[in-house]
C-alpha cells in the first residue's frame, strides 16, 4: 500500500483517478510514461 500511495503523490493522481486506470489495465509504467506526456 506504501508503494501505492507513493506512487499517486509522484503523478498528483487522486486515489479515484489511479482506481480508474488501474481498472482499464494500464500498469505503472504505462502511467509513468502517461505521466511525463502531460507534464511536457
Amino acid at each position: 500500500m506504501k508503494e501505492k500511495s507513493t506512487l499517486i503523490e509522484e503523478l498528483g493522481l487522486s486515489i479515484d483517478s489511479y482506481d480508474y486506470l488501474e481498472r482499464k489495465g494500464i500498469d505503472t509504467i504505462s502511467m509513468l510514461f502517461l505521466s511525463d506526456l502531460y507534464r511536457t
